[in-house]
């Protein structure tokens, strides 16, 4: 099976991700609510709706649902949003830059 999508879409994805890179999450100490709010943002003017759930102060998941219609069976997508350390020592460009090369 070969999934294509569209130009305009790689592009709005690869801005995305691009985006949620330059949200620093290195964990300690996590800081994930700011990418689930970055995320929240995002996804909700796409429909989907949003919970963020914070196990403590500034560590937060997450959860969001886009209601079908069909009879078909539901997608789950599941990730983490922090990041180990990063030395920018051992880095070319910034790790956190979010920089897109060769496409």
């Amino acid at each position: 099976m070969s999934l294509r999508v569209s130009k305009e879409i790689e592009n709005e994805i690869t801005m995305l991700l691009s985006d949620l890179i330059r949200i620093d999450t290195t964990n300690p100490p996590g800081n994930e609510i700011k990418a689930a709010n970055y995320l929240d943002q995002k996804l909700s003017l796409e429909g989907f709706d949003c919970d963020i759930i914070e196990s403590a102060a500034g560590r937060a998941n997450i959860i969001t649902r886009l209601n079908g219609t069909g009879e078909k069976p539901s997608l789950l997508l599941l990730s983490h949003l922090d990041v180990v350390a990063a030395n920018k020592d051992e880095w070319s460009v910034d790790p956190f830059g979010g920089l897109v090369r060769d496409g």
